[in-house]
């Protein structure tokens, strides 16, 4: 796609520069340039990458630790939606939006998902109901509303989810957790490759 991020290397001054990521579409038109020996510029196929993770995220009045914050998203990216309810509140019917994430007490992972939401702010107010996590937090849901969905779409469906961009620049065990939590979600492991099929656009 043209906005496919790349590694690159390119030919400056006779040597080759260190690794260097661009949109592919970027590089497209710089290799339509006049003069092809000076925009000469290579793909790398394999390199080692070392993410960078703080130690924890805020979020609203709370900080969390930014692994459980990696394991809560991999199951809202698998899992989770954003679900309104209807209640009581000075006489009148209110609706108020909430994080949902689905999960049968049945599931092997089921426990888990348990022992981290035990682990979160209790201010979240998160309660199991029938086969719902449900965080009852509008800080959350206004995060997970604002950085994990394509927000010009203005609508918060399954198919416009997305990761944001930060998360993509963690390190290598964090990115592991959110990968281990979005197929214990909903996905499968084949040998040592884990596989999480989506129909979304953003992911």
């Amino acid at each position: 796609s043209p906005k496919h991020k790349m590694p690159v290397q390119f030919k400056r001054n006779g040597n080759w520069s260190d690794i260097e990521i661009h949109e592919a579409e970027d590089l497209f038109n710089h290799a339509q340039k006049p003069g092809l020996k000076q925009n000469k510029f290579r793909f790398i196929s394999t390199f080692n990458y070392e993410g960078l993770s703080p130690e924890s995220i805020t979020i609203g009045n709370e900080t969390i630790s930014y692994t459980d914050f990696m394991s809560l998203a991999g199951y809202f990216v698998s899992e989770g939606s954003i679900v309104s309810t209807r209640y009581y509140e000075t006489g009148s019917i209110q609706n108020r939006q909430h994080l949902r994430i689905s999960q049968s007490p049945d599931s092997k992972y089921w426990q888990h998902i348990d022992d981290l939401m035990k682990r979160l702010p209790s201010s979240w107010n998160i309660k199991f109901y029938q086969n719902d996590f449900l965080i009852r937090n509008d800080d959350v849901t206004e995060y997970f509303k604002e950085n994990f969905y394509n927000t010009n779409k203005k609508e918060y469906r399954s198919h416009t989810k997305k990761i944001p961009f930060f998360i993509k620049n963690s390190s290598k065990e964090d990115l592991n957790t959110l990968l281990v939590s979005a197929c214990n979600g909903d996905g499968s492991r084949r040998k040592a490759t884990f596989k999480k099929p989506t129909e979304k656009e953003y992911i």
